[in-house]
């Protein structure tokens, strides 16, 4: 992988610095408002020191290593707590909340703005669409191991398509482009986004374009899952702006959420004075919750250490409580997780209440399965009633002693207290399934497969469920609910036979032969000598 981000490193300045003398400027004027071309980009992918013609961010920050928090930032020019999109799959945009293509209307009423964005992180319904004429979410469920993004041509070619019509009715555009090269299971990915990179930009080089190119976060993409501070390599990335009239390298500290700030400036005409960052923000998953990390204040400095955390030079603001995080340490619990909104108070030092806690929580972890367990966990739920680790040991405890209800509400409490684990909703989920509690248990697997889609674990439980209850539906007679449910079972797993049997049954049972028949070709595809599909088309044969 090293090799591979290297080589796309020098790629991306070659390519960028090519299209920047080639002169493919279209049908556009010169001196006309300015086309803008944002291309953010998964993965840490710095321009080379030498790249001539770019004004290079090289101490920029990102403000989360998530893709939709991140891009959230570089589109309204506010930090997570500010436009409240924390974390992949979670949440819509604070209202009063604007972005580029809203402000740019404000700035030339001409302007079109298009998104052409291979992530699945990056849905509609998070609300990053307003102001955009054209906003296209573009994945592939059948690509790679997690299957939620896109080939980089195809993207492409959709920007191009939309932007080369606005050339031709003479207006300016804004065009945002989104590229996951660094997808797990797309051999050749880099090497054809290196290349796509070179054709977007070629395409927009008339002089009075300007271009960037956004990581979004760091290449370390299991660093943020360590913990992480201010001066890792998974925060740190490389911004570089084309056509601002100034070139160089940039050593002060700049921030994604400055991004805006300069491209609207650009589109505006006003003077190209970018400067260097008053502040840098960033945030970072780790075990069980995503943690407020610091504002840096570059101009005060400021910083503080906390060693024993594992998160090196840190400001002394985290969200959550430093006995919590050493909690979770030293008990080697493992999860996801979202913070509740920063309130900005300061963390208190670990004194020896703190390190007395610490020392009965991790006990209490290690102790083995039985009564004293269960009361030692009880103790710490009711000491501290708002700390979820302490609520989801409980429902673990309560859930292996086979009282799924009183483990379900433990499991609710994690999610009320602001903290939406994949694992707290999938537990719930699983506990409604066994108390027969059936449409709440796809609510909450809905919501595990939501808070992290990447995921394949809660995108197969919920298609199980989905599966399980359109059979009971069919049996019902309930055609209409009985097809939502597999329906939306196939758009899950698209390669699962079942439910390409189970929706061929249900469509010869409403007289719909010809898309019976095709699901029954496509269950024998997938699974070869498929029992009830077998039956299924002999009994299809004239």
């Amino acid at each position: 992988m090293k090799n591979k981000i290297r080589s796309f490193i020098r790629g991306v300045a070659v390519v960028l610095l090519t299209a920047a003398v080639a002169g493919c400027a279209g049908d556009r004027r010169k001196n006309e408002i300015p086309d803008l071309l944002l291309i953010t980009v998964d993965g840490d992918l710095p321009i080379e020191q030498g790249a001539a013609d770019a004004l290079l961010f090289e101490k920029a920050y990102t403000t989360s290593p998530s893709t939709l928090p991140a891009a959230a930032s570089v589109l309204t020019g506010l930090i997570p707590p500010e436009h409240r999109l924390r974390v992949d799959g979670v949440g819509s945009l604070a209202t009063g909340a604007r972005n580029i293509a809203e402000e740019l209307v404000g700035i030339d009423g001409d302007y079109r703005s298009g998104a052409f964005l291979a992530s699945g992180a990056l849905g509609p319904e998070h609300g990053l669409t307003n102001g955009f004429a054209v906003y296209r979410q573009m994945f592939d469920l059948k690509r790679g191991s997690s299957g939620l993004v896109a080939e980089s041509s195809k993207v492409v070619d959709s920007a191009l398509a939309f932007a080369g019509e606005a050339h031709k009715a003479g207006v300016p555009v804004f065009v945002w482009v989104h590229l996951s090269p660094f997808a797990e299971g797309c051999p050749g990915a880099v090497t054809e986004t290196v290349k796509q990179i070179s054709r977007l930009s070629g395409a927009f080089n008339n002089d009075g374009s300007v271009k960037a190119l956004v990581p979004l976060f760091g290449s370390q993409t299991n660093a943020p899952f360590r913990g992480m501070s201010v001066g890792d390599d998974a925060t740190r990335v490389s911004v570089a702006f084309w056509g601002l009239g100034q070139s160089g390298v940039v050593k002060e500290a700049f921030s994604l959420a400055d991004v805006k700030g300069v491209l609207l400036d650009a589109a505006a005409g006003k003077p190209q004075e970018v400067g260097a960052s008053q502040s840098v923000y960033s945030e970072t998953v780790m075990p069980w919750y995503i943690f407020r990390l610091p504002v840096l204040q570059v101009e005060r400095g400021g910083v503080g250490t906390l060693p024993q955390l594992g998160l090196g030079e840190v400001m002394p603001e985290v969200l959550a409580g430093q006995i919590e995080m050493m909690v979770m340490q030293a008990g080697g619990h493992l999860g996801e997780g979202l913070i509740p909104p920063y309130d900005g108070a300061p963390v208190q030092e670990v004194g020896p209440e703190g390190d007395e806690l610490m020392a009965k929580a991790a006990g209490a972890y290690r102790m083995e399965a039985g009564e004293a367990k269960t009361a030692a966990v009880s103790e710490l739920v009711k000491l501290h009633p708002e700390t979820p680790i302490f609520r989801s040991w409980l429902g673990d405890i309560l859930w292996d002693g086979k009282d799924y209800m009183g483990a379900c509400n433990e499991y609710a409490k994690v999610s009320e207290y602001g903290y939406n684990m994949v694992g707290a909703y999938r537990k719930q989920s699983r506990c409604h399934a066994m108390i027969g509690n059936i449409p709440v248990a796809i609510d909450t697997a809905e919501n595990a497969f939501l808070l992290n889609p990447c995921d394949p674990v809660p995108r197969r439980e919920l298609a199980q469920l989905l599966l399980s209850t359109g059979s009971v539906l069919m049996a019902k007679k309930d055609m209409k609910a009985a097809d939502e449910c597999l329906s939306r079972a196939n758009w899950l797993e698209p390669q699962n036979p079942d439910a390409m049997v189970q929706l061929a049954l249900l469509r010869m049972a409403t007289g719909q032969t010809n898309s019976a028949a095709a699901f029954i070709d496509s269950a024998l595809k997938a699974r070869p000598g498929h029992p009830v599909a077998v039956k299924l088309k002999e009994s299809m044969q004239p």
